[in-house]
């Protein structure tokens, strides 16, 4: 289970994932949450490698000079509640996953990158939009943007 801090409500995740097992010829597309505590606030994002995304997400709010992502501005402004560089009070969990696999991705003219439109992508960005809106990370006090779903992008944030 996931709780969502806008809605005050439980949201159940999509099984046991581990972001080191899956299907062989699968290329495993991960939805994670990551939560700031004591603030209350949440980030949906997607990424293939969890430990890779979650490692830079951490040195992009120990930089502080990045205004990338919703969780990066709030750690550039200050996080109150900020406890050092292991980010102890924020919470990284896995909650859907989207399968593809080469075939399908050349099929649909995948390009590396968050600005691609391909059949695929837009697949995984509407299972990424549906817990943005599900856990209600879109309204001001949280970590993701309204254009993110309005323009089916990852790439207008502001």
């Amino acid at each position: 289970m996931i709780h969502s801090f806008h809605f005050n409500i439980p949201s159940k995740i999509h099984g046991h994932l581990a972001h080191d097992k899956w299907p062989e010829d699968v290329i495993r597309w991960y939805i994670y949450s990551i939560e700031d505590i004591p603030c209350q606030k949440q980030i949906v994002g997607s990424t293939t490698n969890p430990a890779d995304r979650w490692r830079n997400h951490k040195s992009t709010c120990n930089l502080r000079k990045s205004s990338s992502t919703g969780l990066a501005k709030h750690f550039k402004q200050g996080c109150p509640n900020d406890k050092g560089k292991e980010k102890s009070t924020l919470d990284f969990t896995l909650i859907d996953f989207y399968d593809t696999s080469r075939e399908k991705l050349s099929l649909a003219r995948h390009e590396s990158g968050v600005k691609c439109q391909c059949a695929e992508c837009v697949k995984l960005k509407s299972l990424e939009d549906s817990w943005i809106l599900k856990l209600g990370t879109f309204h001001s006090e949280n970590f993701n943007s309204r254009d993110e779903i309005k323009g089916k992008t990852r790439i207008n944030w502001k």
